[in-house]
Order: C-alpha cells, then structure tokens, then sequence
C-alpha cells in the first residue's frame, strides 16, 4: 500500500515526516510512501509579522486542499500551527509521543546574558516576549521570521543578540549537538510553552483506511494533551497573536495544567481525565 504524505518543505518539516513514517513503518512493514511539498502563505510571506497576519491556518490549509482534493492521504503538522477548525470532513487520526516541549533561547556559545544585561532577541511571539522579560527585564525584541536555519544564520550574522525557539525543533534538526550555540532550554513550569507545542500531528480524511492506521501509532496520553490543550484555544477563541501559554501531563487517571492567557498571570489545577475540559474552563475563570 502507497501512502502519499504532504507537508510543508522546510527540513523541520521533512525531518518530521521521517519520523512519522518510521512510526508506521514499525507497524507495517508493506507500506510505501512518497512525499509531497507545498508552500503556505506562511513560508512565502516571510517580512510580515505573524501577528499581521489575519487568518488562522497560515502554515496549514495549503496542505489541508491537497487531502481534501484527494491528491494527498496524510498530512503532518507541527501541532502548534493548526488552526482552531480543521478542514471539514478531515480529522487529527494520530499524534506521535510529545516531543521536548519546551522553549529555548539560543545565543552563540560566547554570550552568556544576565538579568540586568540589555541585549536583544528575534522572535515575533508576544507571549515569548512577554514571559522573556521575567527573566531578562531589560531585553529588547524584534521580529524574525523564516525556518530554524534561517533564524539561526540571522544569529549567526548578528542581527541579533538571541533568538528564541523551539527546543523540540532545534532537537529533531540537530542543532543542540552543533558547536557555536548555546541553548538555554526553560522548564515549562516557569515559561509556558505555546499550546501543543512539540507534538507531532497526523491528519487525514475521516473515516478512511489511513485514519484507521494511523490509529496503531496514536500516543493516548499525547493525544489527551493535544485535545485538553486545544480546548484552552477554542474557549478564549484565540489566534497565533494571543500570547496563550499553556502545559499539561496527563497519566492514568489525572492531568495537571498550568495556563496563562497574557504571558504573565497563571493558573494551575489538576484533576481527573474525564473533567479535564471543565477544569480547563476553571481555570481560565481564576485568570
């Protein structure tokens, strides 16, 4: 059996369609795969602040027409980037094992910022932002856009004094074994991370033979995560210019959440799975 994958052409993007297709392949040893690439408005608009940007999606529903036009059974997503609706007629069938989740900050190896330094960082996230300046109150930002090795050589040529990204993305490339870096991983109970950020995700038509399979190498605990997370999303209504920052670990019985919706004030709680939606909403209360 052929599988046809699309998905964005950065090499996050195809590193993550190799791990995608080892998962299966661990499972079924007959299939075969070919891999697609299509450009979003995301990777081609490249000077524009994510924050300007005034659809959700951006990185997502190019790949999205070419599964719903049949030229495409999968689709792989960073989880982070998928919009709050996906593609009528279309469904999340599989998220793989939550990769580090955690944000990072990235110097070269010679620079080693303190609280009270005045030093400047590229990223267009507010939430980053907002929580960076607990640790470092006098950093200043810019915007950056572009893939990690882009953001990464833009460092390297001095544009700026930081950069903050994703640790699971700098893992799955390489970059934390690359000398001239040094990487500053936060615990993701001192700095949320974005929600669903570090999870892989798999999408399909519903109810097709695909879907079906992709259900042998559904992590549930990730996937628990992946829904009560996306939640905290669909409650507050939010878009990628909300600085939302949300982490939960789910096991047997239980899940923890620690959320904020403005980078600076949080709330924590942990309850049973089956309330996790109304502890979610609980939460969002206390804010």
């Amino acid at each position: 059996m052929k599988i046809t994958i699309v998905a964005r052409g950065s090499k996050l993007s195809l590193k993550q369609c190799e791990i995608v297709i080892d998962a299966l392949k661990s499972f079924f040893l007959d299939l075969n795969f070919e891999i697609k690439t299509i450009k979003s408005p995301g990777d081609i608009d490249q000077k524009t602040s994510l924050s300007n940007f005034n659809t959700q999606g951006i990185f997502v529903r190019n790949v999205e027409e070419a599964l719903l036009s049949e030229n495409a059974d999968i689709a792989i997503h960073s989880a982070k980037d998928l919009p709050l609706k996906l593609a009528d007629g279309t469904d999340i069938c599989a998220v793989l094992p939550r990769g580090d989740c955690r944000d990072a900050l990235v110097t070269l190896e010679e620079f080693e910022p303190a609280a009270d330094d005045l030093f400047s960082v590229g990223t267009g996230s507010l939430r980053r932002i907002r929580e960076l300046l607990s640790f470092y109150p006098l950093a200043s930002f810019g915007d950056i856009r572009g893939n990690v090795d882009t953001r990464i050589q833009k460092l390297r040529e001095g544009e700026f004094d930081a950069i903050m990204l994703a640790a699971a993305g700098l893992e799955r490339l390489g970059f934390s074994k690359r000398d001239g870096l040094k990487i500053k991983r936060f615990s993701p109970d001192e700095f949320l991370p974005a929600p669903c950020q570090g999870i892989i995700a798999i999408q399909a038509r519903k109810d097709s033979k695909v879907c079906e399979l992709l259900k042998k190498i559904d992590n549930a605990k990730t996937h628990i995560s992946f829904d009560t997370e996306r939640y905290l999303l669909s409650l507050l209504d939010a878009d990628c210019s909300m600085p939302i920052g949300v982490y939960s670990v789910a096991d047997e019985q239980k899940i923890t959440v620690r959320i904020t919706s403005d980078g600076f004030n949080r709330a924590f709680g942990e309850d049973l799975l089956e309330n996790r939606y109304k502890l979610i909403e609980r939460l969002v209360r206390q804010l």
